[in-house]
């Protein structure tokens, strides 16, 4: 076999691989989201602001309730996803009232970082008597890749909140 024709060899060789290695990139990228969604519990992600609110509320493993005669704050830290550009996304809290008369929950998003900038929207919603409701926080803008989003709300007695359904987005389909 000539030098020449073991040469043509290798160099088909390589670039059979560098194709077939593109071929996988390109069908993986294929596969790429624009958003992802994450379903977090509030006992995973809240907790009461001062350790005076702490006696009035149960935690459980589905989530944290006021167990007390008069309005707690509690407040909410969603871990960030920092793949893709993901600066804006969806919040949803879920609230379930154990009382007898309807109850209003009222919270405030807290969304970015201090040292990129945040912003803040607040949200009420009323929840039934042994009813289920949400709040929906839609397109809050985290100010940066490393932004975050944190709310914080009252609950009235007998009510809990428990699932937390969050999504991140990124418009370049980078997930």
């Amino acid at each position: 076999m000539s030098r020449d024709s073991s040469t043509a060899k290798i160099l088909c060789s390589v670039i059979a691989v560098v194709i077939a290695g593109a071929a996988l990139t390109r069908a993986s990228n294929a596969n790429a989201a624009n958003f992802r969604t994450y379903y977090v519990t509030a006992t995973a992600a809240c907790s009461g602001p001062l350790p005076a609110y702490d006696g009035a509320l149960r935690r459980s493993p589905l989530g944290i309730r006021n167990q007390g005669n008069e309005n707690v704050f509690i407040s909410c830290s969603l871990p960030a996803d920092y793949v893709g550009d993901m600066t804006s996304g969806t919040v949803q809290p879920s609230f379930h009232n154990f009382g007898v008369i309807p109850a209003t929950v009222k919270c405030t998003m807290v969304a970015g970082m201090r040292e990129y900038g945040f912003g803040s929207v607040a949200a009420t919603t009323s929840v039934a008597a042994s009813g289920d409701n949400q709040i929906s926080w839609f397109s809050i803008d985290k100010h940066d890749i490393f932004g975050s989003y944190n709310f914080s709300c009252i609950l009235p007695p007998n009510v809990e909140i428990n699932t937390i359904i969050y999504q991140n987005n990124d418009a370049d389909n980078g997930l």
